[in-house]
C-alpha cells in the first residue's frame, strides 16, 4: 500500500514513520511536516492510506483530510491526535480510523490491516483499447467522456506511455491549428479539469499523475493492448489490425511503428 503521514510535530512524525515502516503491507511510505507538500504529493501519486494529525498550524487536519479524499475517493483516512473531542468532525468526513496520541502499535496495526482489506475490495481494473478506436474500461464498463477533447488528452497521455507531457506539448498536438496563446491555455485547462472530473467519477483518479505543468498516466495501473504489444504478448500482436487510435491524426506515427514491428514479430510467433 502507498501510505502518507502528516504531522507538524517532528517527534510524533518520526514515531509514526518508524511504526508504519515495520509493516510489510506498506510498500511506499512518505512523511510530511507540511500539509501543502502532502497535497502536492497526493495530486501526482497514488495514496491508499493516510495518517493525519488534526491540530496543525497551516491547515487543519480535518480540512486536509477532506481535500485528500477529494483527490482519492477510496482513501483510507486515519486521524491521529491528542484531543478526543475531534472524533465527531473526523468521522463527519468519512474518516476510517481515529487514534489518540501516543498511538499504540497494536492500534496502528489494526488500521493498516483494515486498510489492506478495503484496498483488496476496491482495486479497479483499468483497461484501454487503442487498436482501432480508443476506449477506456473500468471493471469492463466503458468510461463515458462527455468532452471529446478530454478523452483525446487521455489518449495522448496513454500513447506517451508514462512520459510527462507539458501544457505546451498537449496544446500543440491536440489543437495544432490554434496559436499557443492565453485562449489556447484556457481551453487546455478546462479540458484538463474535465478529464480529472471524468476519471474521479469513474473511480480511477489515480490514473492521472499531475505535477505542476506536467501530466502523465500511471502505467502500472493500466492494462493496454498497445503496451502488451510492445512487451511481446502474442495475443496483442495478433490483435493488432493495422489501425491505432484511428480517430486521432497524431496516432499515425505510432501506427507506422506498430505496422513495422508487427511484421517482424509475427514471424517469430
Amino acid at each position: 500500500m502507498n501510505c502518507i503521514v502528516i504531522d507538524d510535530e517532528s517527534l510524533s512524525l518520526q514515531f509514526m514513520t518508524r511504526a508504519l515502516g515495520a509493516y510489510a503491507q506498506i510498500t511506499s511510505l512518505h512523511a510530511f511536516e507540511n500539509a501543502a507538500q502532502a497535497l502536492t504529493f497526493a495530486r501526482g501519486n497514488p495514496v491508499d492510506i493516510a495518517f493525519l494529525d488534526i491540530e496543525m498550524a497551516e491547515l487543519n487536519g480535518i480540512e486536509l483530510g477532506r481535500q485528500l479524499r477529494g483527490l482519492h475517493p477510496d482513501l483510507y483516512l486515519v486521524f491521529v491526535t491528542a484531543h478526543a473531542q475531534y472524533a465527531v468532525d473526523a468521522f463527519g468526513i468519512r474518516g476510517n480510523g481515529y487514534l489518540l496520541k501516543p498511538a499504540h502499535p497494536n492500534r496502528i496495526r489494526e488500521e493498516v490491516e483494515a486498510a489492506q482489506k478495503q484496498l483488496v475490495g476496491t482495486v479497479k481494473r483499468i483497461r484501454a483499447t487503442t487498436f482501432g478506436n480508443f476506449d477506456v474500461f473500468v471493471d469492463d464498463v466503458m468510461v463515458k467522456f462527455p468532452n471529446a477533447r478530454a478523452k483525446e488528452l487521455l489518449a495522448y497521455l496513454i500513447d506517451r506511455r508514462g512520459a510527462s507531457v507539458s501544457a505546451e506539448e498537449a496544446i500543440s498536438v491536440l489543437w495544432e491549428e490554434r496559436p499557443h496563446d492565453s485562449l489556447a491555455g484556457s481551453v487546455y485547462r478546462k479540458t484538463l479539469t474535465q478529464l480529472r472530473r471524468n476519471l474521479m467519477d469513474a473511480g480511477i483518479g489515480d490514473l492521472l499523475i499531475d505535477m505542476r505543468n506536467q501530466r502523465s498516466v500511471n502505467v502500472k495501473l493500466l492494462d493496454c493492448d498497445y503496451y502488451r504489444f510492445l512487451e511481446g504478448d502474442p495475443r496483442a500482436i495478433r490483435a493488432y489490425n493495422g489501425e491505432y487510435m484511428r480517430n486521432y491524426s497524431w496516432g499515425e506515427e505510432t501506427n507506422a511503428m506498430l505496422t513495422m514491428r508487427s511484421e517482424e514479430l509475427r514471424q517469430t510467433l
